[in-house]
């Protein structure tokens, strides 16, 4: 019975994991946001860093979806191709950072 997303008590549950996954989305434009408006690369990387952690928790949330039965791995599967996709971006984007980490955004080689 408590499974049952009808039930108020699963009503409940999705609509806190539906909520804690919206805020970790948010988290990570936030952090890229916030990021892009410090001087210099590296500190920018240390925001993406940040936002990487929040992909990581994205795809921690995803799996639990799927392991409580709330959506199946082929409902979830664009979704965690998105995830997977930014999680690659991310990374290379670090390395840009990291491998000019005094420039800032509005330096010239």
């Amino acid at each position: 019975e408590a499974d049952d997303p009808n039930h108020p008590a699963g009503m409940r549950r999705e609509y806190r994991q539906r909520s804690e996954m919206e805020a970790t989305a948010s988290s990570i434009c936030r952090n890229i946001a916030e990021g892009f408006r410090r001087g210099k690369n590296r500190e920018f990387a240390r925001f993406v860093e940040y936002a990487y952690s929040s992909c990581a928790e994205l795809k921690s949330l995803l799996e639990d979806l799927e392991i409580q039965g709330v959506a199946t791995g082929a409902e979830l599967r664009p979704v965690k191709r998105l995830r997977y996709r930014l999680d690659r971006a991310l990374i290379a984007f670090l390395r840009h950072l990291r491998r000019y980490p005094d420039r800032g955004r509005h330096d010239h080689e």
